[in-house]
């Protein structure tokens, strides 16, 4: 998951939005009202993640993909008070239901993208492959398991997506570890690429 800061203050449209229509609620979120602002919140949101979808780090156009409710909107674990609060968007990918925001849907994450530290209880072997770290306890590791599920985070294209840019990095890491970071630094899936290195 990309280890991420919102800005702060938020985009001033979203605060315009909310001034102009306290009483908007999630079936608003969709609205054509809302339209230009969801735009200028996608566009502010792609630039802290800098070009990647929260969840799987493939990139994602600034354009592309969909702002997602961390904490659902909707469903049995709605949240709705925070349909307009930006520290609860994400960007995300919406366009295969296997992975991300469309296979999470209205659940709750055990882990969510965010500041440093997300990926900290996840291993990442050679194949791509996405886990829980051994040495936590059977009910931390169950807790990283369901949120790598319920996000799809093994799905096979992004596995074998992640195990391309494995390969070259381990390949670099084998001949230049000083050079790690600086190779990684512009790359997909680049914060769980740094497990290899844990």
């Amino acid at each position: 998951m990309v280890e991420f800061t919102r800005r702060h203050p938020e985009p001033p449209e979203l605060a315009a939005y909310r001034g102009a229509n306290p009483s908007a609620g999630p079936a608003d979120f969709s609205s054509a009202t809302f339209h230009p602002t969801k735009q200028a919140v996608k566009r502010a949101l792609h630039s802290d993640q800098g070009g990647l979808c929260a969840y799987c780090e493939s990139p994602l156009g600034p354009d592309a993909g969909q702002i997602d409710h961390v904490k659902p909107k909707g469903g049995p674990h709605a949240h709705p008070h925070l349909t307009f609060v930006y520290d609860n968007y994400v960007h995300g990918c919406c366009h295969e239901p296997r992975h991300c925001g469309q296979k999470k849907a209205d659940r709750l994450l055990h882990i969510e993208p965010g500041p440093a530290g997300c990926n900290d209880r996840f291993t990442l072997s050679t194949n791509g492959e996405i886990d829980a770290r051994t040495d936590l306890s059977r009910q931390e590791r169950h807790l990283v398991r369901t949120t790598r599920d319920q996000l799809g985070l093994n799905y096979s294209a992004l596995r074998v997506e992640r195990e391309k840019w494995i390969n070259s990095s381990l390949t670099l890491l084998q001949t230049s570890v000083a050079d790690f970071e600086a190779f990684i630094a512009d790359k997909p899936f680049r914060y769980i690429l740094r497990r290899l290195t844990a």
